[in-house]
């Protein structure tokens, strides 16, 4: 049996060109792939901002009473303060979405100002978080030791503590509504 060199090119030629279109078609179907993960991710930071922002509205409305309250015991004097009560409302913000997305590799498909920008978000939910967190373990000692406490340096701490919450919440607030109306939309 002959074997033809220009046969032998021919073939080996098509068979490069068959792997070659594989390979081609096989990262055309990966790039789909993660462009529509990317998307998904996307939409779920969108959306969970979007909750997280609904939050931060219902946490401003159901602490200003307090607020309010905590404003008018610093302003008396020590012993016109029999007691501080506590009655914080709080709101668990999630950041499931912002977590898939830093572990996916879709993440790169993403557009660079809109993970600068969700990432700001999520940097400042964090301290707010930590934050939170930090408040409400002290006060779990501040309300163990209320009856041995001043109530005036307890009413101070309590409207230290919620004033920089009430803060940090509206500031919140304030990047999730600029975050939303440049990216909820689109």
């Amino acid at each position: 049996m002959k074997i033809s060199i220009p046969n032998l090119i021919i073939e080996f030629v098509s068979v490069v060109f068959a792997v070659l279109l594989a390979l081609g078609l096989n990262a055309y179907k990966q790039s789909l792939d993660n462009e529509a993960t990317a998307t998904a991710l996307k939409e779920a930071i969108i959306s969970e901002c979007h909750q997280n922002y609904l939050k931060t509205d219902s946490l401003l409305t159901n602490n200003s009473e307090y607020s309010v309250l905590l404003d008018s015991l610093v302003q008396l004097d020590s012993e016109d303060i029999p007691y501080v009560p506590f009655f914080y409302h709080f709101e668990l913000l999630t950041h499931g979405a912002w977590e898939a997305a830093q572990r996916s590799n879709a993440v790169q498909d993403l557009d660079p100002q809109f993970l600068l920008d969700a990432a700001d978000i999520y940097h400042t939910q964090q301290f707010y978080t930590d934050f939170a967190a930090s408040f409400f373990s002290n006060v779990g000692t501040f309300l163990a030791h209320q009856n041995s406490l001043d109530q005036s340096n307890m009413a101070l701490a309590m409207y230290y503590y919620t004033g920089v919450l009430n803060n940090s919440v509206d500031d919140l607030r304030l990047k999730y509504e600029e975050f939303l109306d440049k990216y909820e939309s689109n």
